[in-house]
């Protein structure tokens, strides 16, 4: 099995439902995986947008599948979660592996209700 697929499986058995919702363009279902950022400050978190360690300020981490690029179209993005919870996209990336998409990650700042 390749990683790609663990990946997939795991957000199916494991993610939530969540709907991305683009500047511009329909809103994408799909299942992924939201859960608090705790950085400790390692070498590329001001790169990924996170200082230290403050949930307040770090936000939340976002895991999701490959073929919902969230990372080219993260700009004016939100998420909104199974319970109605609204996120802003502040930071997004595919990661890959032999030149082939896995997972995207992304930080999510919680929308003001």
């Amino acid at each position: 099995m390749k990683r790609g697929d663990r990946v997939a499986e795991g957000l199916k058995k494991y993610g939530n439902p969540v709907v991305i919702t683009p500047k511009s363009g329909a809103p994408i279902q799909c299942r992924a995986s939201i859960q608090p950022l705790s950085v400790r400050r390692i070498p590329d978190s001001e790169s990924i947008g996170c200082v230290g360690g403050d949930p307040d300020q770090t936000g939340m981490l976002y895991i999701g599948p490959p073929d919902c690029r969230l990372d080219q179209f993260f700009v004016g993005a939100t998420v909104t979660d199974e319970n109605g919870v609204g996120y802003r996209v502040t930071r997004a990336r595919c990661v890959m592996v032999s030149q082939k998409p896995v997972y995207v990650w992304a930080v999510l700042q919680q929308i003001a209700a």
